[in-house]
């Protein structure tokens, strides 16, 4: 199975208020997404957007912690810095990637507590 839609599903679950995340036969992760209406079904069908190879759907991601830093340096070589923090419950990733999109994979990955190898 492929590693960042297995991330994908995690920050789903762990982050956005997904439920009944799973995966179809072809590796592509489904669920319900919080805030369902009356009348919409709640089948798990639901694709889950590709918040770890998207910058859209990363930045929607950044939106569901309390505050968020991006910002970048380039007198070093991972030259973007990501910090996201939420206080309920309590979440805190810091990372530096090689692009903005790595920096916030990082940190979100280290916030909901999947292990990252730097």
């Amino acid at each position: 199975m492929n590693v960042r839609r297995e991330l994908d599903a995690l920050i789903a679950e762990k982050l956005m208020g997904w439920t009944e995340v799973g995966f179809m036969p072809n590796g592509d992760p489904v669920g319900n997404p919080p805030g369902l209406t009356e009348g919409e079904p709640a089948d798990g069908f639901y694709c889950v957007p590709p918040h770890s190879t998207s910058i859209a759907a990363a930045m929607e991601v950044l939106s569901h912690f309390d505050s968020y830093e991006l910002s970048f340096n380039s007198f070093i070589k991972a030259k973007y810095l990501c910090e996201v923090t939420k206080y309920s419950p309590e979440q805190y990733g810091r990372a530096y990637g090689t692009s903005a999109l790595e920096a916030i994979r990082l940190a979100v990955m280290k916030a909901i507590g999947y292990e990252v190898n730097e």
